[in-house]
């Protein structure tokens, strides 16, 4: 079964992110150079940090899914502030994070690699602006398990292109 829902931040309603919890507040970016070129969709969500801690999250819905598999949580990263920028991963309650992000003028990578137990009976992930204020554009938002992509059909954009360009796949770690 598909985990992740609009990935790509292609997909927005009233100005509000599709299939996301958003705490805080956000806005689409379609400027050119302001999204992954790696993904076929021309979106990505900026998040503005000033002062106060802005989260996006999405919980799996079958959790049951992850019983004993490998999962990585991967976004892409663009800002010029170092540390605006890490990811969590809540499984049965217990919170696993990422480094943050580094500032450069492109697109990078932060990712997350959980062992899940034998039982998942929780799992959420969050991208999380919680600590620098500064602006960040995120794209490309993945969940792989056991170095399967799994993601939901998108209207537009690729979640799978590409993607084993950015790491190796948990078998091989």
């Amino acid at each position: 079964s598909a985990a992740l829902s609009n990935g790509s931040f292609e997909n927005w309603t009233a100005g509000s992110l599709d299939s996301w919890t958003v705490s805080g507040t956000i806005t689409q970016e379609t400027s050119s150079g302001y999204f992954d070129d790696s993904d076929d969709g021309s979106s990505s969500v900026k998040i503005t940090r000033a002062g106060s801690d802005i989260s996006l999250s999405q919980a799996m819905s079958t959790p049951s899914d992850f019983n004993s598999n490998t999962v990585i949580f991967r976004v892409r990263v663009k800002s010029s502030t170092n540390e605006v920028i890490r990811l969590r991963v809540s499984m049965n309650s217990v919170d696993y994070y990422s480094a943050y992000n580094v500032a450069q003028q492109n697109f990078q990578e932060l990712s997350i690699l959980v062992k899940c137990p034998a039982t998942v009976s929780s799992l959420t992930v969050y991208i999380l602006a919680d600590n620098a204020n500064g602006t960040a554009y995120i794209d490309q938002a993945m969940l792989m398990r056991d170095g399967n992509a799994t993601t939901a059909s998108v209207s537009s954009g690729c979640p799978q292109c590409g993607s084993h360009n950015y790491f190796s796949p948990p078998e091989t770690l």
